[in-house]
């Protein structure tokens, strides 16, 4: 799905609030798939959200592509494999670095700078905007995705789907994450998966010899 030219079925109109119960009804398409809704309930949890946020900005990783990554282990969608993360970077820079990209610098560079009281309306529309800019990520991801089948699998293979995808992205964008970073997906997994132990995830966890 090239969001640059979508068809008038496929019309996103970028008009709603930051919260998400609040959110304009013109994509209701949208925040109804399970997907969003796995990303919400995520992002509700402190934990799993400081450790998307940290892998993000210490490896640069996509926290839409670690929440899919998560998704579709935790549905039996399986692991994603090398030349599937080369389609998911293909399908979503040019989107991600001209727009997300762009407005989360301007909410930056605003929440630093002093400015008035009564503009600080600029920075709650610029956040609504990259918000919807994120989600705008989820649904290309999950479009494309979509032939992707559930099967049958245990809470530790869903686990171990995802521990797996995940090397393999940071492997794709050519980085290797430490120990701090191993923690941080250990804190994000925890969320995903709330029936494993903690001694089974810290073990699919270790780093592969």
């Amino acid at each position: 799905m090239d969001i640059f030219n979508l068809g008038r079925n496929d019309k996103i109109i970028l008009t709603f609030k930051a919260r998400p119960d609040k959110m304009n009804n013109k994509i209701e398409n949208l925040l109804s798939h399970p997907f969003w809704e796995f990303s919400i309930a995520m992002y509700s949890q402190q934990e799993a959200k400081q450790g998307c946020l940290a892998l993000q900005e210490r490896l640069s990783m996509n926290v839409n592509i670690i929440l899919f990554i998560c998704w579709l282990a935790q549905t039996g969608r399986g692991r994603l494999q090398r030349n599937d993360f080369i389609k998911i970077t293909h399908l979503l820079n040019r989107w991600h670095n001209a727009i997300t990209q762009t407005l989360r610098g301007l909410r930056r560079l605003i929440s630093k700078a002093f400015i008035p009281q009564n503009i600080q309306a600029c920075k709650q529309d610029i956040l609504s905007q990259e918000i919807a800019a994120e989600q705008i990520e989820q649904l290309m991801l999950a479009k494309h995705f979509e032939q992707l089948s559930s099967a049958p699998r245990t809470t530790l293979q869903k686990a171990t789907d995802a521990v797996v995808s995940m090397r393999t992205y940071a492997k794709s964008i050519g980085v290797t994450y430490n120990e701090q970073d191993q923690q941080a997906i250990q804190q994000i997994l925890t969320h995903v998966f709330a029936k494993i132990s903690m001694g089974d995830l810290k073990q699919i966890c270790q780093p592969v010899s």
